[in-house]
């Protein structure tokens, strides 16, 4: 003898309310947050050091009385100041958010983020692969909870 037995589970998507936006814009503060540590020790998107720079361009930088001439875009700071770009912070309306460097700083950033016109690149500017997926964790968990309530 045989027992089948059908399980079913209706779930009214009509309640759960998926409002991002809080998720979203903790998740861009911890990549902002990342971003600035990251520089503050010459590491890359990688996690990995970035190029060493030129012993001239050292140099440099220590005749500025520049505070760390040896780490790479960390002279002035202003390479570690990543904002919400024209505040554009997620909202219940628009689910995401925009991040940019300094506007001052775009032809230089463009210059270390590209291996173009010397090898190899630096780049400096992104989300690395850890806060990724701790983004990914803090919205599926989100997620996972509003279903429960439902």
């Amino acid at each position: 003898m045989r027992l089948n037995i059908d399980i079913e589970k209706h779930f009214n998507l009509k309640k759960i309310k998926l409002d991002l936006k809080d998720v979203i814009n903790d998740f861009a503060g911890n990549i902002i947050k990342d971003h600035k540590q990251r520089l503050q020790h010459g590491q890359g998107v990688d996690m990995k050091l970035m190029q060493k720079l030129n012993p001239l361009t050292i140099k440099s930088k220590r005749q500025k009385k520049y505070k760390n001439p040896r780490i790479p875009l960390n002279a002035t700071g202003l390479m570690s100041k990543i904002k919400f770009k024209d505040s554009k912070k997620a909202t219940k309306s628009r689910q995401f958010a925009i991040l940019k460097p300094p506007d001052k700083r775009d032809e230089i950033g463009a210059y270390h983020q590209s291996d173009n016109p010397r090898p190899p690149k630096r780049e400096w500017f992104g989300i690395t692969v850890k806060q990724e997926k701790k983004g990914l964790k803090m919205m599926e968990q989100y997620i996972e909870d509003e279903l429960k309530r439902a």
